[in-house]
């Protein structure tokens, strides 16, 4: 137990620590207070966040957060997720496939899709009314297909 005791000692003082670029460490003094501890839990609920959700709003706009920043946030947001089902949809088709013929059906193959279903975005389903009311633009399916992400198949 002596020699356990001994190397961790040594390994405490002679620490190395390896960040990722952008991130910093600041060494922390105990407190009385607890103060130590919420800013430590905070900066690893930050790191989970960020890991888990790739961004999130309260880990950088913190406790003042603003409609603006919320608003550029769920843009991101929404990007990215549907990146991940641009990223994953021809794999899902494979599968999918692979299930129909492994299982012995007859006929065409199923098309899998996958949407996002936060529904109808009122702000730009407004804005979009108003310039069709106006004459500047006309819905036609390239356009739906195009800037609704919606699939040919549906019309």
């Amino acid at each position: 137990m002596d020699y356990l005791s001994t190397v961790l000692n040594a390994a405490v003082s002679n620490a190395t620590l390896a960040l990722p670029d952008g991130w910093n460490a600041e060494f922390l003094s105990a407190q009385q207070t607890g103060a130590t501890f919420e800013q430590f839990e905070n900066a690893i609920l930050k790191r989970i966040q960020k890991v888990i959700l790739r961004q999130t709003l309260t880990s950088d706009v913190g406790s003042n957060g603003s409609y603006a920043a919320a608003k550029v946030h769920a843009g991101i947001l929404d990007d990215r997720k549907l990146a991940d089902i641009r990223l994953v949809t021809k794999t899902v088709q494979t599968l999918v496939n692979a299930l129909h013929i492994l299982n012995g059906f007859t006929g065409e193959l199923p098309i899998s899709v996958l949407e996002d279903n936060t529904g109808l975005e009122i702000d730009r389903a407004d804005s979009d009314a108003k310039l069709v009311q106006a004459g500047v633009l006309k819905l036609t399916p390239r356009l739906f297909v195009a800037c609704l992400r919606l699939r040919r198949w549906r019309f």
